[in-house]
């Protein structure tokens, strides 16, 4: 792949996202505009200076950052169950609303305990629908109307939102019956189980 195509929502005057009017932007020469994920099918794109440059274009785009506090920290890894709420946000190829430039939101559970290396390896697995091209997607743990953590203490009300992983592959069962994680399809059916990379 020679370039990669993709629109970015304008900031409106107000600070707010104009989901009509986009941003076209194109990353020519794309095999040196990622970085690789050694492991896994990820990649990442740095976009701070192409971010800068809207900015002094006159051009803002609308952006959410996610910073380091929405990273968990190991005590508070500590305190989840096993079995937590957790929601990803994407924009998946065969599905998502492409004349406002919104993403897709999706809400499903922890399948493995996310702070246990699944299998030996840095990752753990979520029940949640998903599309082909999620790969990417943030998973987030969410908690919208408060949580009970491992010792059974409860929190009433509240919101809790922190960054687990991101999805980059799915279970597919192979002619033989056994389940297999393979990088998550571009095109084909939805798969309901998910593999994510820890954060």
């Amino acid at each position: 792949m020679d370039s990669c195509s993709f629109n970015l929502a304008s900031r409106a005057s107000d600070n707010s996202p104009d989901l009509i009017n986009h941003i076209p932007i194109t990353l020519t020469d794309f095999q040196k505009a990622f970085i690789a994920h050694p492991d896994v099918d990820l990649i990442a794109i740095p976009v701070g200076k192409l971010l800068e440059d809207l900015i002094q274009g006159h051009r803002p785009a609308y952006t959410i950052s996610i910073d380091p506090s929405f990273i968990p920290t190991d005590e508070e890894l500590k305190q989840l169950m096993p079995v937590e709420q957790v929601l990803t946000v994407g924009y998946p190829g065969m599905l998502w609303d492409e004349v406002h430039n919104l993403p897709v939101f999706h809400r499903g559970y922890t399948a493995t305990a996310p702070y246990i290396d699944f299998k030996g390896k840095k990752e753990f697995l979520i029940d949640i629908a998903t599309w082909p091209g999620a790969s990417g997607s943030p998973v987030l743990l969410y908690n919208d109307n408060g949580w009970t953590d491992r010792h059974g203490n409860a929190m009433l009300g509240g919101l809790r939102t922190k960054l687990l992983g991101v999805i980059y592959g799915v279970g597919l069962q192979n002619i033989d019956g056994n389940i297999l994680i393979q990088n998550a399809p571009t095109q084909s059916s939805s798969q309901d189980k998910c593999s994510c990379q820890q954060i």
